[in-house]
């Protein structure tokens, strides 16, 4: 009688349970890389809308730049620097109101009255556009400062000085060991 040896045939149920337990890792880095790129793409849009912002005023200062300078020898200049922002009135449109709508033509503004409705607009936002309590998380801030090139003429922020715009806010996604938000700065110097 012939002796056949039998060769063993596909795979095993222990075979096919360690191959589940790969492939099921390696989805689970998948899905862990896909979870930090959605986390770091709102991490640059955040950035991207920040930076937006702060070129945004920094054109409404080039806009209006005898508002956006001290030539009046105030000894602060509340236009667009060294304002606080926090205690803008988001509660109702700026009046006067310094733009075109659907409803007529702009009111006739000073540049003081220009001014005050910029930043209303880039704190509040009207209509289609969003500022930054908008745009950003809440707890966003806004600091413009000025840094005077002519010190002791007695302006505070004399034509053709820097003007510094910073904007920060909490990250969404970045956590510090305390595990609170790491704050995020956009920083933007310009002389209007």
């Amino acid at each position: 009688m012939m002796k056949f040896n039998k060769k063993q045939s596909g795979f095993s149920l222990l075979e096919v349970l360690v191959s589940v337990v790969i492939l099921s890792i390696g989805l689970l880095g998948m899905a862990g890389i896909q979870l930090k790129g959605l986390s770091s793409n709102n991490s640059a849009n955040l950035r991207t809308q920040a930076t937006l912002l702060a070129n945004d005023l920094a054109e409404r200062m080039h806009a209006n730049p005898r508002a956006a300078s001290n030539p009046d020898g105030a000894a602060a200049n509340t236009n667009y620097v060294n304002i606080d922002f926090n205690a803008v009135d988001c509660t109702a449109d700026p009046d006067p109101y310094c733009s075109n709508t659907s409803d007529g033509p702009a009111d006739s503004c000073t540049v003081t009255e220009m001014a005050v409705f910029d930043r209303t607009l880039w704190m509040c936002g009207l209509s289609q556009y969003d500022g930054v309590f908008d745009t950003l998380p809440a707890g966003a801030a806004a600091n413009v400062s000025c840094t005077d090139s002519t010190a002791g003429d007695g302006d505070a922020c004399s034509p053709g000085s820097a003007v510094q715009i910073n904007i920060t806010w909490p990250s969404i996604s970045e956590k510090d060991a305390d595990g609170n938000p790491i704050t995020k700065i956009v920083s933007m110097i310009t002389v209007p």
